[in-house]
């Protein structure tokens, strides 16, 4: 008999970023956002193609396309500095999902 803790039928969205102070050492520098789709029991979705929105506020932008699809449940999405200084955001959407907020700091 196995207990499940959570809920199966959950689906949540979670990103994680490389670096939350980014500190460019010539025209610009690069940080890494992995996307992750996961039920409620913590695994990652591994059949999920759902498509996934970056916005970014003044200061980042997404290198590639956008919006992506994710690939086995997850996918990598490349930010860029634009030149200015300061507190920043990137925002992951996806479909019925609350959106996430990710809070950097260029120096």
């Amino acid at each position: 008999i196995t207990k499940l803790i959570g809920r199966s039928g959950t689906r949540i969205l979670k990103a994680f970023a490389d670096d939350s102070v980014i500190a460019p050492k010539g025209t610009y520098e690069v940080t890494r956002i992995v996307i992750q789709l996961e039920d409620g029991l913590g695994n990652i979705c591994r059949n999920a193609h759902d498509v996934i929105n970056v916005t970014c506020e003044n200061g980042l932008a997404v290198i590639g396309p956008n919006p992506v699809a994710l690939v086995g449940g997850s996918i990598g999405v490349y930010l860029r500095t634009t030149g200015k200084k300061g507190r920043v955001s990137a925002i992951v959407t996806s479909g019925d999902c609350p959106p996430i907020t990710l809070d950097f700091l260029i120096e």
